[in-house]
């Protein structure tokens, strides 16, 4: 594998390369949510359920999608380069698994009350914002309009770090072997050279 990446690091970029990979999954997966959309709406519209769609929820589903595919996408290859082998991958997953994990922890407080100061804030963290404000915009409360506005800028602000970031580990740790994926080295991968 080693041999392949410094094969194409030759013609290509270290963003250039991780570019290719997050936007190939991202488009995979939104081909994948573009089917499952139609076949949910198809399907209610046969059986006569087609009013209780909330088809202005729709774009922003795709909008929060698009940001969080990048976001995650990016970080994980970031790891991914930076692992030597299967067990260090297993070690580093868990904590990249955390910003995916932990929305689904707090859904049930933010679904009892969507206008509530903890579902507020907690849905404008930029890793929960795709599936907390898209979940408070899916219920019946009125969300203000400027929460979902303000969650998008942050999760487009927070999507361009974690680009940056990521191909700043992916960089260093496409090639580089023989050094554990500690948080210090990932840290160093990015602040320090």
């Amino acid at each position: 594998m080693e041999k392949i990446a410094e094969v194409l690091l030759a013609k290509v970029t270290p963003f250039q390369f991780m570019a290719g990979k997050v936007l190939g999954s991202t488009c995979v997966s939104l081909t994948t949510a573009v089917i499952y959309v139609l076949g949910g709406i198809i399907t209610a519209q046969q059986l006569d359920a087609g009013d209780l769609i909330p088809y202005e929820l729709i774009p922003w589903f795709f909008i929060y999608l698009i940001f969080f595919l990048i976001m995650t996408g990016a970080f994980m290859a970031a790891l991914g380069s930076a692992c030597n082998d299967n067990k260090d991958a297993q070690n580093v997953s868990f904590p990249a698994m955390l910003p995916i994990l932990l929305p689904l922890f707090v859904i049930m407080p933010v679904l009892r009350n969507p206008a509530g100061l903890f579902a507020t804030w907690v849905s404008l963290i930029p890793p929960f914002t795709p599936m907390l404000m898209i979940v408070r915009q899916a219920t019946p409360v009125t969300i203000p309009a400027w929460q979902p506005i303000a969650g998008l800028v942050g999760i487009m602000l927070f999507t361009l770090f974690t680009v940056w970031a990521g191909s700043r580990i992916f960089r260093t740790g496409i090639l580089l072997q023989g050094q554990k994926p500690t948080f210090a080295n990932l840290f160093n991968y990015i602040f320090k050279q």
